[in-house]
């Protein structure tokens, strides 16, 4: 059981993170659009309410930090002090520092016990904040003890046609109870069908009308349920300006981070996973990617660069692109390192695509010196695996002197998704409803035609097919009507050969063992409701199988 205190604690802790990263969006939105009044305001009131939380808990080196810089902000509202790109970098590693200062007391068992480098870092940027205080620094003592005047809200400006603003209410709660409701949910999905298997063998009319009406319920409830695990990417693309405006400085390069889709929502398992692949490649656009000030201005661009950070939903999955106006990709360079390294022999045929992905293995890099950013080869072939893991994929485009696209795909949601059952050889597989296009039957002149090639030609258009009886090792010899399952995964399509259509299936998925990780064309697996374990089809694998093959 978790104390009144522990409880209060953690409110605090989170309370305090949400605070520090609205005062670095505030910083970061008046660094880009300049001076804004309520911009102001809310960075002083998070460092307002951030001391007063301190002070609840007797954090007396926090509180006395934390005034310091509420006194500056307060000089800030009042127009006695100016609000300069020196002041918000230091109010930004203010921010930062304020962060660590919790983070530790937290881990200290709430005593402020601070390592000697925060203890040190406390005082050296206390120094920095009296200096823009010039000669007002008698107001700027710590004062714990008094009773701080509480803030009027600001009012909501509202036009006069417009309706009144709908209040909301929001309920902060751990994200592993949510996991813990979703597991269970998925629990009860296999059993409700199992529970609807049964039903359809005894024939009872009642009991199949409560059943399907069950099922429909429990449909609606997967729907709110896997909702309350769905968040907006905005928050997560946020936090890449301060890298972006950073680095920048440390690079010496004028670059501006645009942000597109950020209300787009996707599960908060996956933003966590995939956070750190977004920065490495936001990382290597900037140092790589963008051209110093004198080399834009030799080539005509624009002296401030841009890199643009979009979201976008497409059939079930979220389509994440890093683009740059940069230099773009040197193929002859990439051709010529990977045949340095072994990774392809000359006058091997290479797409552009092909080409571009060499960058995506272990160890490459054509950066021609290493600094602390980036040039090792360590990190591209990390964010693939990390993607794959995610039952994603990563798609490199460039033009050399215009810039590089880097496309991720993902799906929404690793818990419960609609599937689509088909048998091979009596064994049931799932196919993830949002890829499928159509179901065709495979009709003798079809047959006749895949026999001497890998494709047919439907309405006018070349269809890749793969013959999955024969790719997963079964007796290739059946009497059954076969039928062909037409999927996609972005414009790439393949013709899957089939047995039976099963029909719709609500799928819970089942991570596989670590023994099954070499097997491919499987993304997991779900219990049936006779208990019979199912496999789910992994679409891009089996698309990239049957591309490959026709070439």
């Amino acid at each position: 059981m978790i104390s009144d205190d522990e409880n209060m604690i953690y409110l605090f802790h989170a309370e305090s993170v949400d605070l520090l990263d609205g005062m670095e969006e505030s910083l970061l939105f008046i660094q880009e659009k300049g001076v804004d009044t309520e911009h102001i305001h809310s960075i002083f009131r998070a460092l307002h309410t951030i001391k007063g939380g301190a002070s609840v808990f007797s954090f007396k080196e926090l509180v006395k930090f934390s005034h310091v810089a509420e006194s500056l902000l307060d000089k800030v509202r009042e127009d006695k002090v100016q609000m300069s790109s020196e002041l918000i970098t230091l109010l930004l590693e203010v921010k930062d520092h304020i962060n660590n200062m919790i983070e530790e007391v937290i881990q200290n068992d709430c005593t402020e016990n601070y390592h000697e480098e925060i203890s040190q870092k406390t005082l050296y940027l206390e120094q920095e904040l009296l200096k823009f205080l010039e000669d007002k620094q008698e107001d700027v003592k710590a004062q714990p003890e008094k009773e701080v005047k509480q803030l009027k809200p600001l009012p909501i400006k509202e036009s006069i046609n417009s309706p009144k603003i709908k209040q909301t209410t929001t309920l902060k709660i751990e994200s592993n109870k949510i996991d813990k409701i979703i597991n269970l949910l998925g629990e009860m999905v296999i059993t409700t069908a199992s529970v609807k298997e049964h039903s359809n063998r005894i024939q009872d009319k009642d009991l199949k009308d409560s059943v399907d009406s069950l099922y429909k319920i429990l449909e609606e409830l997967r729907e709110v349920s896997m909702k309350t695990r769905m968040v907006p990417v905005g928050d997560t693309f946020n936090r890449y300006k301060r890298v972006v405006r950073d680095l920048s400085m440390e690079l010496d390069k004028d670059v501006e981070l645009v942000l597109v889709g950020g209300e787009t929502e996707l599960d908060k398992t996956i933003i966590e996973k995939i956070s750190d692949p977004i920065m490495h490649l936001v990382r290597n656009s900037l140092d790589h990617g963008i051209e110093s000030r004198e080399q834009r201005k030799e080539f005509s661009k624009p002296s401030v660069a841009t890199i643009t950070l979009s979201a976008t939903h497409e059939t079930g999955h979220m389509i994440i692109k890093v683009k740059d106006d940069g230099k773009g990709l040197n193929k002859e360079s990439i051709l010529n390192k990977a045949i340095e390294k072994g990774l392809i022999k000359e006058g091997d045929s290479l797409s552009e695509i092909e080409i571009y992905s060499l960058i995506l293995q272990a160890g490459f890099s054509t950066a021609s010196t290493v600094s602390e950013i980036s040039g090792r080869g360590v990190g591209m072939d990390v964010v693939k695996r990390n993607i794959e893991e995610l039952k994603g994929t990563l798609e490199i485009n460039s033009a050399e002197g215009k810039g590089t696209t880097i496309t991720i795909r993902l799906p929404l949601t690793l818990a419960i998704i609609e599937g689509f059952m088909v048998k091979i050889a009596n064994q049931p597989y799932i196919i993830p409803s949002e890829m499928i296009l159509e179901c065709i039957e495979l009709v003798q002149e079809y047959k006749e035609h895949i026999a001497e090639n890998r494709f047919i030609k439907l309405r006018d258009h070349i269809l890749p097919i793969l013959d999955l009886r024969k790719f997963f090792g079964y007796d290739t010899q059946t009497e059954n009507r076969e039928n062909i399952v037409i999927v996609h995964f972005g414009t790439a399509k393949v013709g899957l050969i089939v047995d039976e259509l099963l029909g719709e299936f609500q799928t819970v998925i089942k991570p596989m063992n670590r023994i099954f990780k070499n097997l491919k064309g499987i993304g997991g697996a779900t219990i049936l409701g006779d208990g019979m374990v199912s496999p789910i089809l992994d679409i891009p694998v089996l698309l990239k199988y049957a591309n490959d093959k026709i070439k």
